[in-house]
Order: C-alpha cells, then structure tokens, then sequence
C-alpha cells in the first residue's frame, strides 16, 4: 500500500510539475498548522500543560520536518541549476569544438559566443528555480517573509500582505524593520542583530511568540519563527 501511494504522489507531483520535495513541505507544514491549532485549542480550553506536551512533542518534531523540507527543497533547486549548468557546458564545448576544426579563422569569436551563451543559460537557470521556490512559498496560507544577508526583502508572500497590511510592491526590496516599522524595538529586532553581529557562526532557527502590531486599527499578535 505504501509503494502504491508512494507511485500516486510522483505521478501526481509529475503531472502538476511540481518535486517531491515541494509536496513534502506543503503536507508537513499542513501537518505543523494543525499540531499548532491543537495547542491554541488547548490553551483556550485552559489545559496549559497539554498544550506544552503537544508543543514539545508532536509540535517540536513536525517544525524540524518543515525545516528539513525547506532544506531539501533547497538542495533540489541547487542541484537542478547545476545539472541545467552542466548540460549547457557540455553541449557549448563540443559545438565549440566542432567550430573550431571547421572555421579555424572564427574560434575567437565562437569562443566569446559560447561563454555568453553558457551564462545566459547558467541565469535562467538559477532564475527557473527562483521562481519554483517563491511559487512554492506563496502559496502556503501562513505569512512568510524571505529576506537576503543585508536585511532586504526579497520575498513577502500574499498571507504576509493580508497579515500585516503591507503591500509586496511597497515590500520588496526594503529593509525588514522599514516595512514593518512598529517592530524596530522588538525581540526580533535583537535577535537578528545578534545573528548578523556574527555571520560567521552558525546560528539556529528561534521562535518569538505574541509578538504584537496593530493592523487596521485592531491589536494582531503573531508567532514569528525564524530560519536564519
């Protein structure tokens, strides 16, 4: 039976043009929103100390999933360009090859053509699978803010918009705090200075709960998980 599902999701996951990699993240982030749903239930319920069972145990485990997708999905992307990048290579040396024992007089000229060509091909590969990641990421329902080593934003997904009331064209390309203004003075602040105080440490993913803004005149408090 597992093979049967196993053969049905790359079936599946083939026809939409979408990795394994991309269905594992949609299902186990689906899978964390609903262990965390059970904590919020259980806190209003008043049950604080099955809510703290539930977080460290099923809770904790399926977040590190989430983070090993986002890991592999990476991976995916980068292995991806690379093949497209070597491919490109291979085809560009032994068109080059071909040129040059035909037209001996044009090799300068072939050569410079066929590096341009291997770049371009090197950009559009990276940019296939730049747009395959922000696909993946816009279409998760919570809010997800991508940012670059210097704080810009480089990704603000439509869930972060209706969130926090920021539009992506007035987003993109800002720095974090000047987008969201109100959580200059905030934990978030302090820990990402610490974390860019340091680039090259290795530094681990942390969560700020109830960190609060208020949206169109309403008080909103958010869980911020972060992946440095």
């Amino acid at each position: 039976l597992s093979k049967t599902l196993r053969s049905r999701t790359e079936a599946g996951a083939s026809s939409r043009g979408t990795s394994l990699a991309d269905v594992a993240l949609l299902e186990d982030w689906k899978r964390y929103v609903e262990c965390r749903d059970e904590v919020k239930a259980a806190i209003l319920e008043g049950e604080t100390k099955r809510a703290l069972d539930i977080d460290l145990g099923v809770g904790i485990e399926r977040f590190n999933r989430v983070r090993h997708d986002f890991e592999r999905l990476k991976l995916d992307f980068r292995r991806n360009a690379e093949r497209q990048l070597s491919e490109a290579s291979s085809n560009a040396n032994q068109s080059l090859w071909k040129l040059g024992l035909l037209i001996m007089a044009t090799l300068f000229g072939a050569g410079y053509t066929s590096r341009w060509l291997r770049q371009r091909e090197m950009l559009e590969a990276i940019q296939v699978s730049e747009a395959r990641l922000k696909q993946v990421i816009g279409s998760i329902s919570e809010g997800m803010v991508v940012t670059g080593k210097t704080g810009r934003i480089e990704l603000w997904n439509e869930a972060a918009e209706s969130g926090l009331d920021v539009a992506r064209s007035e987003a993109i390309g800002r720095m974090l705090f000047d987008a969201v203004p109100a959580w200059r003075e905030s934990p978030l602040n302090q820990r990402l200075a610490q974390i860019q105080a340091k680039p090259n440490e290795p530094s681990e993913p942390f969560v700020i709960p109830d960190l609060e803004l208020i949206v169109k005149g309403e008080t909103r408090s958010f869980e911020i998980r972060c992946f440095p």
